[in-house]
């Protein structure tokens, strides 16, 4: 059990992949999972050509939003990449959502109860966070709570 503890030093925490998982009782989708969820979603020659595997999805999307952006400096026709990503980004949208890890309230996203207390009686304002990989709800919780901001980066 957490407890609320002041104290007058700073910590740095060192989180890897998983974290958000761990903090929402495994509900967060490893990206793996993730990925084994969507690789129906694209069409085979998609995935061969933007090279997808469920545990690197990150570099199929990175890829196929690459195409799109030579596609429309080229001034060629993007929309079926364009509709493809929708779809995908939409299903990724549902996934989180259907597992109650966050809901829209007033237009703002709105973490776990659970999740927002954990994380106000760990972090304290000026600690440091190092992550191996991009996590949004952890951002969003640290951001809600007025503990890290966008203005001081990403490092």
């Amino acid at each position: 059990m957490l407890h609320d503890v002041k104290r007058d030093f700073k910590i740095v925490y060192l989180l890897g992949a998983g974290f958000s998982s761990a903090l929402t009782d495994g509900k967060a989708p490893l990206t793996g999972e993730l990925g084994d969820k969507l690789k129906n979603s694209f069409p085979d020659e998609m995935k061969q050509r933007f090279n997808f595997t469920p545990d690197n999805i990150e570099s199929f999307f990175t890829k196929l939003d690459l195409e799109v952006l030579r596609l429309k400096e080229l001034k060629q026709d993007y929309s079926k990449l364009e509709e493809i990503r929708r779809k995908a980004s939409r299903e990724i949208i549902d996934i989180f959502a259907t597992k109650k890890l966050f809901c829209i309230e007033n237009g703002k996203i709105k973490i776990s109860d659970s999740a927002n207390i954990i994380c106000k009686k760990l972090f304290q304002k000026n600690d440091t966070i190092l992550t191996v990989n991009y996590d949004c709800a952890l951002e969003n919780i640290l951001f809600t709570q007025d503990k890290w901001s966008t203005i001081g980066g990403w490092w």
